[in-house]
């Protein structure tokens, strides 16, 4: 059956031409600018997750900044009383703030965390206002980091602690008969090189039950309060974006009832990373495939900067058959030398052996944003699905819309078959 036989069924209209990846295409220039640290700060009030990471609660209050922030960028957050899950405790109100600071060639990553108040584990462990700050500076040519908690009227099994206890002070949880059940670390503090960079990361308090505790038996617990991380990367001309996913269902109303499949991410001061899943059933066997795999390539300096990620999926069964390929591989590249112009490529992305409703597409290149009518217009494919500003690109291979029923998923849901986005924020000056 003919491409134009197959449109006048009805079934689907397939406009394709034999253009592949377009090569490196520089778009607008992004503002020049030179290598300097990126902000990363983070702060929370509480986070608590077993080893199995069965029951997690928080992070409550979170704030964050990210690398490619501005110089005067500020979030903040807070939170209402936190009950613990199970029998651990009471939280009291928490307010956390993280800020990126400069003053001439000093830069300043800013943490703190505030929490009220805390009654754990039946008042073994209480307290009044806790504070946690974190600052990490830069100043043109060395790093340094700065870290503080206080805690006011602590007590942990009825010994009282000192308002500002020295770092890393840690005090075992002994019972009668029990023995140790656990134990609790006290202005805990790490500050280290990462990447050419630094980061230092202050817990106010870090409680960490084993399974022979009385309060949650045969499990073991992490209770983190009041935590501030500052970080300054290495000086860089521009921050990476960039993730990949083999599959995604999204509903009509924007929830996700499929999330993310094989997603892997790039570090934004780059690095490299991936996921594999040997196969994939999404509900209702919408998307069958083998297996599936995602990486992400990252690298900056003081001159240059590139994000690349790669999603590649075998065996790819849509709709039972309606859409097959032997392989379906996404690539987005994001590419910057010096201050000059981002370049962004959807070079390597390809469909192996496509077919649709029946149709080989395996001799013909499918041309960037193509569309497909399927089952009289109860679906729209788009192929090869090319997003692009002047910083990222997102390639989409293949992205079907509901339109009408007879799919098993509501009208309007969105599924998405191999995604990789790249790109990169300028060093803000």
């Amino acid at each position: 059956m003919h491409l134009a036989t197959l449109a006048r069924r009805g079934t689907g209209v397939l406009v394709s031409v034999g253009i592949a990846a377009a090569p490196l295409v520089p778009v607008a220039p992004a503002q020049a600018a030179t290598a300097k640290p990126g902000y990363v700060a983070q702060a929370y009030g509480t986070y608590v997750f077993n080893g199995a990471q069965t029951v997690v609660s928080g992070p409550t209050a979170y704030s964050d900044i990210a690398c490619g922030a501005a110089p005067g960028t500020t979030d903040f957050n807070n939170s209402s009383l936190v009950v613990l899950p199970l029998t651990l405790g009471r939280v009291s109100a928490q307010l956390t703030r993280v800020q990126a600071l400069e003053s001439g060639n000093t830069r300043t990553a800013v943490a703190t965390s505030q929490t009220n108040g805390i009654n754990l584990l039946g008042g073994i462990i209480t307290s009044g206002l806790i504070q946690t700050s974190t600052r990490t500076t830069f100043n043109g040519s060395t790093y340094s980091a700065v870290q503080s908690t206080s805690i006011a009227d602590l007590r942990i099994l009825g010994v009282s602690v000192g308002l500002n206890p020295a770092p890393n002070t840690r005090i075992n949880l002994a019972l009668p008969v029990l023995g140790t059940v656990g134990y609790v670390e006290v202005n805990r503090q790490i500050n280290r090189v990462v990447d050419g960079g630094r980061e230092a990361i202050t817990t106010a308090l870090h409680l960490v039950l084993l399974p022979n505790n009385p309060w949650v038996p045969g499990a073991d617990f992490n209770v983190w309060i009041a935590n501030a991380k500052a970080q300054l990367t290495k000086p860089a001309v521009g921050f990476l974006k960039g993730q990949g996913f083999a599959t995604r269902i999204t509903l009509a109303d924007g929830a996700v009832s499929s999330g993310p499949t094989a997603l892997a991410k790039v570090p934004c001061t780059g690095g490299n990373t991936s996921n594999t899943i040997a196969s994939i059933h999404l509900p209702g066997n919408v998307v069958v495939t083998g297996a599936a795999t995602s990486t992400g390539v990252g690298s900056t300096t003081a001159s240059n900067a590139s994000s690349t990620v790669t999603d590649t999926i075998a065996s790819v069964n849509i709709l039972n058959g309606l859409i097959r390929a032997d392989t379906v591989k996404a690539v987005a590249t994001a590419t910057r030398a010096g201050s000059g112009p981002i370049q962004l490529s959807e070079a390597g992305s390809e469909f192996v052996n496509l077919v649709i409703a029946g149709e080989a597409l395996s001799s013909l290149k499918v041309k960037p944003n193509t569309k497909v009518e399927l089952l009289n217009g109860a679906v729209t494919v788009n192929l090869f699905k090319i997003k692009r500003d002047a910083r990222t690109i997102e390639v989409t291979m293949i992205e079907l819309v509901i339109t009408g029923a007879g799919t098993g998923l509501p009208i309007g849901s969105k599924v998405e078959i191999g995604r990789a986005y790249a790109g990169i924020t300028p060093a803000a000056g």
